[in-house]
């Protein structure tokens, strides 16, 4: 089961209406995506987008049972063009990190690191937060983190551990 599948079937348990599960991206948003950004997106990613392209819904309607909040690619910004300055990115490039998802109406955002190879290491980040925290090496580790202790993702710096 891939990470769209996972994230659909786990909604579906946490009660988001059927009709708030957006239907899939196609292969030309996709595509049309990765040459605006120049980027190429992992395999994981590609398949959450193909399969549920996020949560949609009215205003305030748009999140889970954990009040997480995961944008459809036509919203996905990177932080370089949804902070007008990003002073704690200074170790990494803003332009690089994309925000895919935020927790309680934009409390917390969470970006993921994209390049034009897909091969490379595609970490996700608390962007919200400084020190900015990495949640694994892909979007699949983060998935993973989610669904096991959406808790962690709030505040990774509380003393507890992520559920294996």
């Amino acid at each position: 089961m891939n990470v769209g599948e996972s994230l659909k079937r786990h909604w579906l348990q946490q009660n988001v209406p059927k009709d708030q599960l957006l239907r899939g991206a196609s292969e030309a948003e996709i595509t049309a995506f990765e040459a605006c950004h120049n980027v190429r997106l992992p395999d994981d990613l590609r398949q959450y987008f193909l399969t549920v392209n996020g949560i949609g819904g009215s205003k305030g309607a748009e999140m889970d049972g954990d009040l997480f909040s995961f944008w459809p690619i036509s919203a996905v910004k990177s932080v370089a063009d949804y902070y007008v300055n990003a002073p704690h990115f200074e170790e990494s490039d803003p332009a690089s990190l994309f925000i895919f998802a935020d927790y309680c109406i934009e409390c917390h955002y969470y970006a993921i690191q994209l390049n034009p190879d897909s091969e490379q290491p595609t970490p996700v980040y608390l962007t919200t937060e400084t020190p900015k925290y990495q949640f694994g090496n892909s979007f699949a580790d983060f998935i993973e983190l989610y669904l096991a202790n959406p808790d962690f993702l709030i505040n990774p710096w509380r003393e507890q551990k992520p559920l294996k």
